[in-house]
């Protein structure tokens, strides 16, 4: 090998040994920045002689301080809405934080009175605030409790309602319906806190609940008791009570009276209709379809004339207060006894001959009875006792006879009778001998 190609094999050597530092140089520094740290050798624990004299020796890792846990704060308030005046329990419930100091909570209740504020110690792992505080005015109140460890700080917030007193009415479309007919029955809710829950007790059968609607068709007539009950969202309730009246269903009479007039000049006869109703609600309307083609007419009572020899059907039909209801018909002839061909006849049929009758016989027996009343002497148990008869009075004296002058005579001259003594007066009667004052009396003076 000649001097120049040895020169340049040596060369290449350097090159080649530059080179390959160049490249190692790099990575055995990137190595030793991102190799964990305690993973060589170390020193042996006391009593080993050497790292590899401690069979399972693993050097202790570095220790790291520990956070503190977050400090976080709720509230809770019982009850959360009433009706005024409202007194509300407030607790705060404190976690975290800085176990050791004492946690001061100040307390705003929203409705413009000044904040609290207090200083409670701690009592791992939580710590309580509890604050009452009165509303005694309508509207919705924020409170906001902020916690502080004299590091961190937390708060929250909850909502108190004030609502007027509650409240639950019942409404009923109709309020009073007749057998086979339906009623609505409405609760409406207000005051206290919404929303609302509805129940229903008393309901009969034939009625169906749908919340705070009823719709009621009761199977049998009577009056219903019928409870609505509302609950809000406090657990405060209310309750109404409304009565559904159902009445039996319609009944009808119709009928044509046996009175009637027959023209039969005319060819006609003029009846009376009646009719009546029971049951539904009261009142009714009569409404009278006669039957012979002619419009209706309206009443209880009215008066229709038909052409003679047919039969008729008058059919009434009654209509309560609620819309309800019923017919009847009165079956009529006029086809009529004692109806000539020029005259005109009233007919009183059998009814009105048993009427009349009657009423002959009473009359008749009240005319005797007072005849023979009238003719009956007092009854002496009814009679007033008689009154005593006064005392008679004594006769009076004699006196005789004057004599007639004669002619020519002067009365003063004419001879007079003699005058003798008045007699005496009879003694008074006695009560206890009743006789003694009636005994005759004595004779006459002469």
């Amino acid at each position: 090998m000649t001097e120049r190609a040895a020169a340049r094999s040596y060369g290449k050597g350097w090159a080649l040994f530059l080179g390959a530092v160049l490249v190692l140089a790099p990575l055995l520094l990137l190595g030793a920045v991102l190799l964990p740290r305690g993973t060589g050798p170390s020193a042996a624990p006391p009593g080993c002689g050497s790292a590899e004299g401690c069979e399972g020796f693993a050097p202790a890792a570095s220790a790291l301080p520990v956070p503190a846990a977050t400090l976080t704060v709720s509230v809770t308030a019982v009850p959360l809405a009433g009706p005024p005046v409202l007194q509300v329990t407030l607790t705060a419930h404190a976690r975290g934080g800085s176990v050791a100091g004492p946690y001061n909570f100040t307390w705003s209740f929203g409705d413009g009175s000044p904040p609290t504020t207090s200083s409670v110690a701690a009592t791992p792992p939580e710590t309580n605030d509890t604050v009452s505080h009165g509303y005694g005015h309508l509207g919705n109140y924020t409170v906001l409790v902020t916690v502080n460890d004299s590091g961190a700080v937390a708060s929250s917030s909850v909502v108190i309602r004030v609502t007027s007193q509650l409240l639950v009415t019942v409404v009923a479309i109709p309020a009073v319906i007749t057998l086979g007919e339906a009623a609505l029955l409405t609760a409406n809710a207000s005051g206290g806190a919404s929303p609302y829950t509805y129940s229903w007790t008393g309901v009969p059968p034939g009625c169906l609940v749908r919340g705070a609607s009823l719709t009621c068709s009761p199977q049998l007539p009577g009056n219903y008791s019928i409870t609505a009950q509302v609950v809000d969202s406090i657990g405060e309730t209310a309750t109404w009570t409304f009565h559904l009246l159902v009445n039996p269903p319609i009944t009808v009479t119709a009928r044509a009276l046996a009175h009637y007039v027959c023209n039969a000049g005319a060819g006609t006869a003029t009846f009376n209709l009646s009719g009546g109703a029971q049951g539904g609600t009261p009142p009714y309307v009569f409404y009278w379809d006669p039957g012979d083609g002619t419009p209706r007419v309206t009443g209880q009572l009215v008066s229709h004339t038909y052409p003679l020899g047919g039969n008729y059907n008058a059919t009434l039909t009654v209509y309560d207060s609620t819309g309800a209801n019923a017919s009847g018909v009165a079956r009529l002839t006029t086809s009529l006894p004692g109806c000539s061909a020029t005259t005109t006849v009233p007919f009183f049929g059998p009814p009105q001959y048993l009427v009349l009758g009657i009423s002959a016989v009473v009359v008749v027996v009240l005319a005797l009875l007072y005849w023979d009343w009238r003719r009956r002497p007092s009854s002496p148990a009814t009679s007033p006792p008689p009154e005593a008869a006064p005392e008679a009075a004594p006769p009076p004296p004699a006196v005789a006879a004057a004599p007639v002058p004669p002619p020519g005579a002067s009365l003063d001259t004419a001879p007079r009778p003699p005058v003798g003594p008045e007699p005496a007066a009879p003694p008074p009667a006695d009560p206890a001998n009743p006789a003694a004052g009636d005994a005759p009396p004595g004779p006459a003076p002469p």
